[in-house]
């Protein structure tokens, strides 16, 4: 079972060896497991192009939402990430570049189709042609089309909805189901528990086996009738009178009117801005630690972590644990913050630029006193920055705000509420710690349940928020004071610059140093843009470069594009600002949507 955590995936019945073919090569694999997790085992890293300079694409995190890369299995254009491993499945991507592609890829950069002199009518006929030929897209006449004839739109009315089966969700769940309360619980990944299933180290902050804490609340979920858990199904946001969310697994849509949401969506591992950072072996941490620890797949022998905090000392540890070797770089000059004698740190960055062939080989690491050091890597782990999901709160127009060395933050209250009848809770807020996320799980369930008309909790309420407040005091995170202000006045205090960020190792804009993985927008074509149209708010560089318009929605891009700009013209980060955040927030099959609602 899944939520074993004293088992591996790969060691139940489900997860059974089998063969598949990917561009004409015979494979092994495990049956259901992702087909993208599958091809790493194998050594391949390199699954497909970009979509406008044809550089190398791979996998950079396990999330569904993100959509990076698209194959075709058995003649369907997939998701690779989605898609599990079948018997048999004939696999095929798209690996080639064409010739004149490679004659002026010199000269391409992202920005290039958004060039003046290309609006112009006379060339538009020219340049619409040239570009349906040579981008990277599915070739919808080359493929099929399969309609699952079982996709339907289902209809729920829960009392309470909650996005997100890491601690604080469960907690929520836990509570809220214990309340009476009928709870739908939709998580994306195949299995509930979010960190405390695939980070081996104990839980920061709490006394209990992570295994007691997690199989409890999961017993205690399975055993309610009150309680519907949605795995494998991604929530794709708020529309006027309802929230939808998708399940590709049983090609289902539902329609989700809720007395009231949890937002316990977590947190995103950005991507670190350097050079060739969109290289096949650049991998989130979040997934590191699922390769590792939930599929079994070991990434390779020497990794470098960019970015030096807990959580990466946390990733060193466990893939020092595996026989990786590990260095650790950051960009700032460290003094023995989280002292690790076992683990190998280079502070005082300015640059970093990876290189190989078809996915990284060596690192280039230079440091601000001229000092420069190759090594031999297999992958790198970005670890540097994560920022709370923050796609919901901004389809319901929240305001959202940056805070030095925390990110940008949905602004709420003690009592978890984001506005009217929607809550927030666990890394979605921003809140660093495990002990934190699952009492904000408990705040969010029992303002929930004060909101739809349960009474005499108003006690139990003012308590648990007085043991978070306590807290935040213990842990000295007191920039959640500014955030609760700023729910209650509307005030915003400015920020200091220049701001330091955590994830940019680069020292000036590069043509290799990418923004947006989809469209392929790099660092030169911001300040390019930037400085040509004198754009600074980001939903206006979006429409001059089509930034957060991709697969991915702006989920990998919105931010580093903000911050990036930030650094750039050392402004307040809330000054540049995000884009507009709109419904769904994924990618929906349109066939879903024909079929109608089913039952």
């Amino acid at each position: 079972m899944p939520y074993d955590l004293d088992s591996s995936p790969n060691s139940s019945n489900e997860y059974r060896r089998i063969y598949f073919e990917f561009n004409k090569a015979r494979l092994e694999g495990y049956f259901s497991e992702p087909l993208v997790i599958s091809l790493y085992r194998n050594g391949v890293k390199a699954i497909g192009r970009s979509k406008k300079m044809y550089r190398w694409r791979g996998l950079y995190d396990l999330s569904p939402q993100n959509r990076t890369i698209l194959v075709k299995a058995n003649g369907v254009y997939v998701d690779p990430v989605v898609t599990p491993c079948r018997e048999n499945l004939i696999v095929h991507s798209n690996t080639s570049k064409p010739v004149l592609v490679k004659l002026f890829s010199r000269f391409l950069t992202g920005h290039f189709q958004h060039h003046k002199f290309l609006r112009n009518k006379i060339l538009w006929r020219f340049f619409v042609e040239a570009v349906s030929r040579y981008a990277n897209l599915p070739n919808l006449f080359e493929a099929t089309v399969e309609v699952n004839r079982s996709s339907r739109i289902l209809d729920l009315s829960p009392d309470i909805l909650i996005v997100g089966g890491g601690l604080a969700g469960l907690t929520a769940a836990n509570l809220s189901s214990s309340l009476g309360l009928n709870v739908i619980l939709v998580e994306e990944s195949p299995w509930l528990g979010g960190r405390l299933r695939y980070d081996t180290i104990d839980v920061p902050g709490i006394t209990i086996d992570r295994s007691e804490i997690l199989n409890g609340l999961v017993r205690n979920l399975e055993s309610r009738p009150n309680v519907k858990i949605l795995l494998k199904t991604v929530f794709a946001g708020f529309f006027k009178d309802y929230a939808i969310a998708y399940s590709e697994d049983n090609a289902t849509l539902y329609k989700i009117r809720s007395k009231a949401y949890i937002l316990a969506n977590g947190k995103i591992d950005l991507p670190c801005i350097f050079r060739n950072n969109d290289m096949p072996g650049v991998i989130s941490a979040s997934t590191i630690l699922k390769m590792l620890n939930c599929y079994d797949v070991n990434p390779g022998k020497r990794a470098l972590l960019l970015g030096y905090s807990e959580d990466s000392v946390r990733i060193g540890q466990q893939l020092k644990r595996a026989g990786v070797e590990v260095v650790i770089a950051d960009n700032s000059d460290i003094h023995d913050r989280y002292s690790n004698p076992s683990l190998e740190v280079v502070d005082n960055l300015c640059e970093v630029r990876v290189a190989g062939g078809r996915s990284v080989e060596k690192a280039e690491l230079y440091r601000r006193d001229g000092v420069r050091e190759v090594l031999d890597i297999d992958f790198v782990v970005c670890s540097a920055f994560s920022n709370p999901d923050i796609k919901f709160a901004g389809q319901l127009n929240s305001k959202i705000i940056f805070i030095k060395d925390v990110g940008f933050i949905p602004i709420h209250n003690e009592f978890m509420e984001l506005r009217d009848n929607v809550f927030i809770a666990g890394g979605a807020t921003g809140s660093p710690y495990s002990i934190l996320h699952s009492i904000e799980g408990e705040i969010s369930a029992l303002s929930s349940a004060l909101k739809i008309g349960f009474k005499n909790l108003s006690g139990l309420l003012e308590e648990k928020v007085e043991e978070y407040l306590k807290k935040l005091r213990e842990f000295n995170i007191t920039w959640k004071e500014e955030v609760f202000k700023s729910y209650k006045s509307g005030y915003q205090a400015r920020l200091d610059v220049p701001v330091s960020f955590k994830n940019i190792f680069i020292s000036k804009p590069r043509r290799d140093a990418f923004i947006c993985f989809c469209e392929d927008v790099t660092t030169e074509d911001i300040i390019r843009v930037v400085h040509l149209e004198e754009f600074k708010l980001l939903e206006l560089v979006k429409r001059g470069l089509g930034i957060c318009t991709g697969r991915c929605q702006g989920r990998l891009c919105m931010i580093n594009a903000s911050i990036y700009i930030s650094h750039l013209y050392n402004l307040d980060p809330n000054r540049i600002g995000l884009t507009r955040i709109r419904s769904p927030g994924i990618s929906l099959p349109i066939h879903v949507l024909e079929l109608g609602e089913g039952a």
